[in-house]
This record gives structure tokens, sequence and C-alpha cells, in this order.
């Protein structure tokens, strides 16, 4: 217990000393593989201090793309948090990390939910609705019938929209025509 509230204490003078690529390389280094210490981090993610939440949030997509394992404990209390985040940056990032993983099935259908709310969102960045986009297709693949949604989806909305969207659309709307 003393060590993980040591691990505890080092992510957070980490987070609170910069915000900046460095300092969020510095505490994913730090983390690599190891359960103990993203769970130090994920209390910081959790916690009531929303520049603590913005803050550990950006390093978690790089330490799921490394070591995807880590976040399934987290998945539910993930997408709960979803629901009223306190900072843009939890939204953003949670939804990056989606990218990545193999979303386990009972899951699915909130995720896609969640993702199409943001998709079709317009006062949503576009990061956000760009990360959604990914995270249906990525789940359409196990069920064929959403992706003839999501090509609805996209379509209807790619006249007004911002070159990053028209990018990412168009590379779904490619591959859902070769599925």
């Amino acid at each position: 217990m003393e060590e993980e509230q040591t691990h505890y204490q080092y992510i957070k003078e980490l987070l609170e000393a910069e915000h900046s690529k460095v300092q969020t390389m510095r505490v994913v280094n730090y983390i690599g593989h190891d359960r103990d210490k993203f769970e130090a981090l994920m209390q910081l993610f959790f916690s009531d201090d929303w520049c603590l939440n913005q803050r550990s949030s950006w390093p978690i997509p790089f330490i799921v793309e490394r070591s995807p394992e880590l976040i399934y404990p987290y998945l539910e209390k993930l997408l709960n948090n979803l629901e009223n985040p306190s900072h843009n940056a939890v939204v953003r990032n949670t939804i990056k990390l989606f990218q990545d993983i193999d979303i386990p099935d009972k899951f699915q259908g909130h995720v896609v939910n969640v993702c199409t709310d943001l998709l079709t969102d317009p006062k949503e960045p576009v990061a956000n609705r760009v990360f959604s986009m990914t995270v249906i297709y990525n789940i359409s693949k196990k069920w064929p019938d959403l992706q003839n949604e999501l090509r609805i989806l996209i379509e209807s909305q790619m006249e007004n929209e911002s070159a990053g969207f028209k990018s990412r659309g168009r590379k779904i709307l490619k591959a859902i025509v070769h599925n």
C-alpha cells in the first residue's frame, strides 16, 4: 500500500509540475507496463480535481497503445465518466484510447451510443468526432449492419466539415465499401 501511495504521489507531482508533451511522456515512461503505477494514474484521472483529470488523461492513450490490457478493468468507469466529464481532454483521450482496444461485447452498445452522440454533435471538437467515427467503424467490423448506419452518418456531415473530418470520413467510407 505504501508503494502504491508513492506511485500516486510521484505521478501527481509530475502532472502538477508541468503540462507538456515532454512531461506526459515522462509519466508514460514511468508507468510503462506496471499495473500498480497505472492504477495510481487512474486514481488521479477519476479524482475530483478537474486539472488532474485533464493532465492525467493525456498519458493514458499512449500507455494503452503499448499495454491495452491495463485499461480493461476501468472500461465501465470510463464509460460512466463520459456522461459528465470534467474537461474536454477527458472525452478526447477516452475516445482516442477506445480506437486502439478490442472493446468487449458487453460494452459495445454503450460505446456506439456515446460515439454516435459525439459524432453527430456539431458543437463537439473535431478530434472527438473523428475518434468516434473510428471507434464505431472498428466495432462495425463485428456488426456489419452498423456499417450502413455509419456510412449514412458520415455522408450526411461531410459537406460542411473540416479537412480532418473529411479525410477520416473518406478513409472509413472507402473501408466500408471494401468490406
